[in-house]
């Protein structure tokens, strides 16, 4: 058996994000290891490790009850004292652990008591739009950057190969555009979405825009404020 797996109910319990002040049980599997002492050490952001004594049962699992006290982030593993000294049960693997110097801290979200999901999210429908290929309205595009290329093959594969300087640069646009997506809200609410879930609209100069330049403006290949701000009206009146 793995030490951990915060992915399986048996090693810690409830599963995900856990309200504050809500109790988890962390349990360990450590039959063969001759721990003497097993420990789980965790932190809320960039505060320092706290260590809590975990518990031995008889079936060669160590436990511990563990309380949230506010909202954060917060950081965990394990440590025991066994025969070799001090060893780590780290995240190795999705949500598995093994006894690990070098392997990463498994992450835990401690969300506010007062938190309550919108009521108008309650049972609806999701969609996810990547602006840049989802549709092009065919509205020439001005004031285009040096560093883009204009693909006018909407169905072509985007260049995914490293330039010759070994850099990935993500610099070619298909002209998906917010007149493109306001088109398409009809079509969208056909298939019963209820709300639509933007990838990164901010002006930037990669195609997936995750690396911003500036949060108070959209990117310009995709339309101007007005252009956005009635994307956003007509969605409203269509129930999105």
């Amino acid at each position: 058996m793995i030490p951990f797996d915060s992915r399986d109910a048996k090693y810690k319990s409830p599963f995900g994000a856990v309200c504050e002040g809500q109790r988890i049980q962390f349990s360990v599997c450590l039959p063969e290891s001759g721990a003497g002492a097993v420990f789980l050490a965790v932190k809320r952001d960039a505060c320092p490790f706290e260590y809590h004594n975990m518990n031995k049962n008889n079936d060669g699992f160590w436990s511990l009850e563990y309380d949230a006290p506010e909202k954060g982030l917060y950081w965990y593993r394990f440590e025991f004292d066994g025969s070799d000294g001090r060893q780590k049960i780290t995240r190795v693997k999705n949500g598995a652990g093994e006894i690990n110097e070098n392997g990463g801290d498994w992450q835990l979200t401690v969300y506010s008591e007062s938190f309550k999901t919108p009521d108008w999210i309650k049972g609806g429908v999701i969609y996810q739009i990547f602006p840049d290929r989802f549709n092009f309205s065919g509205e020439k595009k001005d004031s285009i950057p040096a560093d883009r290329i204009l693909r006018p093959d909407w169905g072509g594969i985007p260049e995914y190969r490293p330039a010759p300087n070994g850099k990935i640069l993500n610099n070619d646009y298909f002209q998906g555009d917010f007149k493109g997506i306001t088109e398409k809200l009809p079509y969208l609410s056909s298939q019963g979405v209820t709300c639509i879930y933007l990838n990164p609209i901010f002006e930037a100069h990669s195609n997936h825009r995750y690396d911003t330049a500036d949060y108070m403006k959209p990117d310009g290949l995709l339309g101007s404020p007005e252009d956005f701000k009635r994307l956003c009206e007509e969605a409203h009146a269509a129930g999105i």
